[in-house]
């Protein structure tokens, strides 16, 4: 007597396809992330998503749109790149950026210790502090050697990190300093108001000063945030002296030589290409 053939149950056939679809969905993210992840600091059209997934570019904006929304991918208002979120950067590709940034924030430490005549600093923003990865010294005879290469501090302390702080987006900058005010001691003993009352100063003039914040004594620090391309903030560049060194009157003449090095890192004097040193920092990855 012949088998009877077994049946599939519409609810489990309706699953399985489900399934299915959802694994082609997350398929298809992945490889638009990929795109956008290879394309690096220059950032991808959808245009450029589309010829490198096959995708058609309807599929392409329907899944950048909804990983926008879960901050996977950003497109900055105005631009039609896009970039990797904030929240989701490849190891390779976060490293590559930030080693060409080191590359070029050299040069423009050097540029900034000789057109001031003070000593300068590239601070790297790693999660809540910011590391100094770079010192120059200016020809004034007194040097302000407040910190030193490999120093860690906090952001909002400092005008590196007050810089690099007040230069996040919106969203990122007000739980980094919920954060800050939980896990930093040395920010909590400060206090929201006072965190809240200088990140907001250092938005409106688009630099940050930095005096008491318990940090060094008689040195006065001033700092610019490095954004990268689409918006992310690496890190900040400091120029740091005497009190007597940088009095008011001075301190908008030195932000504007600092606003300038952090918008131009690349095409300073003897800047290293930022094609060749991306290549070079690939390499090393």
């Amino acid at each position: 007597m012949p088998k009877e053939a077994k049946s599939t149950p519409k609810n489990a056939l309706k699953s399985t396809q489900k399934s299915e679809g959802g694994v082609q969905s997350i398929g298809r993210a992945s490889a638009v992330l990929r795109a956008v992840g290879n394309a690096g600091i220059e950032g991808a059209r959808l245009k450029d998503i589309a010829e490198v997934t096959g995708l058609l570019p309807p599929t392409v904006h329907r899944l950048c749109k909804a990983m926008i929304a879960e901050r996977w991918l950003r497109q900055p208002e105005g631009q039609r790149r896009y970039f990797l979120g904030i929240t989701q950067p490849t190891p390779a590709v976060l490293a590559t950026e930030r080693t060409l940034l080191i590359q070029s924030g050299r040069t423009a430490v050097r540029y900034l210790a000789e057109k001031t005549g003070n000593t300068a600093y590239l601070f790297l923003r790693i999660g809540l502090d910011v590391l100094c990865v770079e010192r120059c010294t200016g020809n004034y005879a007194i040097k302000a050697l407040a910190v030193d290469v490999g120093d860690w501090r906090p952001l909002g302390l400092g005008a590196g990190g007050l810089a690099a702080l007040a230069g996040l987006q919106e969203k990122e900058r007000t739980h980094v300093m919920n954060m800050l005010l939980i896990h930093r001691p040395e920010v909590r003993e400060l206090g929201a108001d006072w965190l809240e009352e200088h990140v907001n100063q250092t938005r409106a003039n688009a630099y940050s000063v930095a005096q008491y914040t318990g940090l060094v004594n008689g040195v006065t620090g001033i700092a610019a945030p490095i954004t990268w391309a689409g918006g992310i903030t690496f890190g900040a560049l400091s120029v740091a002296a005497i009190d007597e060194r940088l009095p008011a009157g001075r301190r908008e003449e030195i932000a504007e030589i600092l606003k300038y090095a952090c918008a131009n890192i690349h095409q300073l004097p003897q800047a290293p290409n930022p094609r060749e040193g991306l290549n070079m920092a690939r390499e090393q990855i």
